[in-house]
């Protein structure tokens, strides 16, 4: 996850991921699905795969990356000037990964 303290993680990507974490995962620990005589498939949980493995969710991982780097950039003198500053006009309104619920 490279680089992923300064991703907007939109609920779209961030469904993207996880479902990419937990197959490979599922993968890893040969926790695999399942398919029943009656044609459905079973799927392991994921809580039980990723404590198998010895993971944590993707959302996790981004989240910790992300309070690292807060906290770095919060401490710097630069920060305090920004909170300060006024957004000059013909700017373009953005979301950061900061202001995400």
């Amino acid at each position: 996850l490279f680089g992923s303290e300064t991703w907007n993680m939109t609920p779209t990507i961030r469904r993207g991921l996880d479902g990419f974490h937990v197959r490979a995962t599922r993968q890893m620990t040969g926790m695999m699905p399942t398919k029943g005589s009656d044609g459905i498939w079973s799927y392991p949980a994921t809580e039980e795969v990723l404590e198998k493995a010895g993971l944590y969710t993707v959302d996790n991982y981004v989240t910790v990356r992300q309070n690292t780097i807060l906290k770095f950039i919060s401490e710097r003198p630069i920060y305090e000037l920004w909170r300060g500053a006024k957004r000059q006009r013909g700017t373009g309104v953005r979301q950061y990964w900061w202001e995400q619920s």
